[in-house]
């Protein structure tokens, strides 16, 4: 919890600018990467499994910065932390149908 208040107070002074990424193999999933970063450098498992990236946007990040799908402050951490930050989609809901 400390380093996620940190990164909140460290991004709030200088925001961070990240590059998304739409991933061919999974749909509603994007790759954020620092702006200078090469996302072709990273383990090149997770890149197998996401298939070919495509640029989707340029992104000035900062905690307050409002995202669709995913929250701010954990964006930040991970890019901290990992050099990247995946957003799936939620799990489908299962249907049980009784016959």
């Amino acid at each position: 919890m400390l380093a996620q208040q940190q990164v909140k107070q460290m991004s709030v002074e200088q925001p961070r600018l990240v590059k998304v990424y739409g991933c061919e193999k999974r749909a509603d999933t994007y790759l954020y990467v620092d702006a200078e970063q090469d996302p072709t450098s990273l383990d090149e498992a997770l890149l197998r499994t996401l298939g070919e990236l495509r640029f989707v946007l340029d992104l000035e990040l900062h905690a307050q910065r409002r995202l669709a799908k995913a929250d701010p402050v954990r964006v930040l951490a991970a890019l901290e932390e990992a050099g990247y930050y995946l957003q799936v989609p939620p799990p489908a809901p299962r249907v049980i149908l009784n016959p």
